[in-house]
């Protein structure tokens, strides 16, 4: 990885907290930042579809 990209995730995605993930969790670090960063990622794509979804001239089909 390099040094742009490092510096993004270390200043995007927060450190491992055993105490942060539920319990069924806890056991599993690489599982529970797996889904730390999916929900992560669904928000920001979520975020970002829905202002365009709402605009009245919104047509996936046109070209």
């Amino acid at each position: 990885m390099n040094d742009t990209f490092s510096r993004l995730f270390s200043y995007w995605c927060m450190p491992y907290e055993y105490l942060s993930f539920p319990e069924y969790l806890q056991n599993n670090p690489i599982k529970a930042y797996g889904e730390y960063a999916f929900e992560e990622g669904f928000r920001l794509a979520v975020s970002l579809l829905a202002p365009l979804l709402t605009q009245n001239d919104f047509d996936p089909y046109r070209k």
